[in-house]
């Protein structure tokens, strides 16, 4: 199931049936619209609710700009949540705070620490029903839990960067292997590691890729990640937000909002990419805010990695973990982990993996 589809149970002939509501294509743009009014009235009718709504507020242009409508649509005030850890190269709330404090909300700091990510990752594991491949999906859990005392909706920014071009990785150039283009590490080198080399079975990932060939390098990176990466990563908010009982909305994939940002050219222009969204929020938030490095969460996994306090004793298991064994090579990954926790080499996005695939194996296949 891809999306933009539908799949209908029948109880009477007991059949499914799965059928198109959405299909994204470059379409003109009528003059009389504007992508600043698109959203707000998106953002306007996500706050319609009969419970408290919240907004996950990072500082970047895309949750402020959510918080921006919806605090001028708002009946009552709102709650806005941001989270990180202590250390200041670990969160963004500098910048969280300041919309905060001009739009006049209700702001939570949420602070984690190291053992606060190695105590839920079982936990979150088992809420997700695989492997939890975007460390970062555990702060969005802990953030849920704690929006979920004050609010029962959260409004969040998900969905700008795949539908605007907020990524890095959308300033290379023309990629003839665009079909690994988000791809978590190196194919090749997973592969690599298996007792049984086997090539990536990527057909599906092509058919995505072949509903391109007309399109520019643009649009083609924007539409293959629509249909490919997007999926998973409303997903596992879905997820991670229900587990704490809470609603994640996202304004920004309203069919109008992502249908006028695919029409639109010039989405990585004069101010880099997401030039349409930062022309809008230059008009409302400081220039330094609007045009900062784009951050995104990131987390100090590879030191954790190396931390008994963190995930080292996960890293260990891995070197005598039993399925492991019996899938992978083990010389090749104590040899990674080795040069790890020697600091020769960052081996963190591939070992990360493979614990994330062992601590769910234990949960789901040993339990």
């Amino acid at each position: 199931m891809q999306a933009g589809e539908l799949l209908t149970f029948s109880l009477d002939v007991n059949t499914v049936q799965k059928t198109k509501y959405f299909v994204l294509q470059k379409k003109e743009i009528p003059e009389k619209h504007s992508l600043s009014r698109t959203l707000e009235s998106s953002v306007k009718e996500h706050l319609l609710s009969d419970v408290p709504i919240g907004i996950q507020l990072s500082g970047g242009i895309d949750s402020s700009l959510v918080a921006l409508f919806a605090s001028k649509h708002s009946k009552v005030r709102l709650h806005t949540f941001a989270i990180g850890m202590e250390e200041k190269e670990w969160n963004e709330f500098v910048y969280s705070d300041r919309v905060a404090n001009q739009l006049g909300t209700d702001h939570h700091r949420i602070f984690f620490t190291k053992q606060d990510f190695s105590h839920l990752f079982s936990e979150l594991t088992y809420h997700l029903d695989e492997p939890v491949v975007h460390p970062n999906t555990i702060p969005m859990y802990i953030l849920a839990k704690e929006a979920r005392k004050f609010t029962k909706v959260l409004l969040t920014g998900e969905g700008a960067d795949e539908v605007f071009m907020g990524y890095s990785r959308y300033n290379r150039g023309h990629d003839p292997e665009i079909v690994y283009l988000n791809a978590f590490s190196n194919p090749k080198e997973i592969l690599g590691l298996l007792k049984n080399e086997q090539q990536v079975d990527d057909t599906e990932r092509r058919k995505i890729l072949n509903r391109t060939r007309d399109m520019n390098d643009d649009d083609r990176k924007s539409f293959y990640d629509i249909y490919t990466y997007l999926p998973h990563v409303l997903l596992r908010q879905d997820k991670a937000g229900m587990a704490a009982n809470l609603e994640n909305r996202v304004p920004f994939l309203y069919d109008s909002v992502v249908q006028y940002g695919f029409g639109s050219d010039g989405k990585i222009g004069v101010l880099g990419n997401k030039t349409l969204l930062k022309k809008i929020s230059l008009k409302y938030f400081p220039e330094d805010l609007v045009l900062r490095k784009k951050c995104g969460f990131g987390l100090p996994i590879a030191d954790w990695l190396r931390d008994k306090d963190a995930l080292l004793p996960e890293l260990q298991k891995v070197k005598s973990h039993e399925f492991i064994g019996q899938y992978f090579k083990m010389a090749e990954i104590g040899e990674l982990i080795e040069e790890h926790l020697s600091k020769k080499r960052d081996n963190s996005v591939i070992l990360y993996t493979i614990i994330a695939l062992v601590v769910w194996h234990d949960i789901f296949i040993a339990a």
